[in-house]
């Protein structure tokens, strides 16, 4: 019911940094949308119940695209390559400045690394930008040196990009899912 998160490259015995979170969507939405509002939506009208949970819902539903693009890593082939376990990466990165990134994940034959950024909408124009940022991102990690290769990806839930070596979008994560 409950998973606990660790950043890639960190041991799972070990590790001191971790984070808990709900694993079901379904019982994560209850818990944070249905449970905390439940006098209210029982009282009040529905429309004051909405106006609270509006801006909160976006964010829940990132939360759970994200899981899905991690979770579909393994059984795509992006950049020609076969991946491993995808897991988020938080911490200090090696010019001393907090930095997170959603997607990361090592190649099978452990010579590559894959980092990603997952959003709901972009623009083509943005994907340029990301994918800029999300490499800088990425030399600035810890263990980025020990690998002879960075493939940059952005996980996109927006329909109508052209289709960039460097974009993966719901559909492909939906067939590789199913």
């Amino acid at each position: 019911m409950v998973v606990r998160e660790i950043p890639f490259g960190t041991d799972e015995r070990n590790g001191k940094k971790s984070l808990y979170r709900v694993a079901d969507p379904f019982l994560a939405f209850w818990f944070r949308f249905v449970q905390p509002n439940r006098s209210r939506l029982e009282s009040a009208p529905m429309a004051v119940t909405q106006r609270k949970v509006r801006d909160a819902f976006s964010q829940h539903t990132a939360w759970v695209f994200e899981a899905l693009a991690r979770r579909s890593v393994p059984h795509l082939a992006i950049a020609g390559q076969e991946w491993g376990i995808a897991r988020r990466w938080w911490g200090t990165g090696s010019d001393g400045q907090p930095a997170e990134l959603d997607v990361v994940a090592e190649s099978s034959d452990g010579e590559r690394l894959l980092v990603g950024e997952v959003k709901l909408s972009t623009t083509d124009a943005e994907i340029v930008h990301l994918e800029a940022k999300l490499r800088e991102k990425a030399l600035r990690l810890p263990f980025s040196k020990r690998y002879q290769k960075l493939e940059t990806v952005v996980f996109s839930a927006a329909a109508g990009h052209k289709k960039a070596p460097h974009i993966v979008t719901n559909a492909d994560m939906l067939r590789a899912l199913v």
